[in-house]
């Protein structure tokens, strides 16, 4: 058991949890969005984690952003 907890403090899970935190994103800019609404809907997570995240789903492609810089699922 200590070797797991060990393993949950660690960066054993960051992967996983970098994952959530995109899934939680596109799954909230289905509705366009401002970058601040995004990390306001977000509040658990660390405000530059939302934005370097946004930014690294716009550059996969997997978000867009419109010209009235609302951001949305691609």
């Amino acid at each position: 058991m200590r070797s797991l907890a060990q393993r949950l403090e660690s960066a054993f899970f960051d992967a996983e949890r970098d994952a959530g935190l995109g899934r939680e994103v596109e799954a909230l800019a289905a509705t366009p969005r401002t970058v601040a609404e995004l990390v306001e809907h977000l509040p658990a997570w660390p405000e530059a984690e939302v934005i370097a995240t946004i930014d690294r789903l716009l550059d996969d492609g997997r978000l867009e952003r419109s010209d009235g810089g609302k951001v949305h699922a691609a």
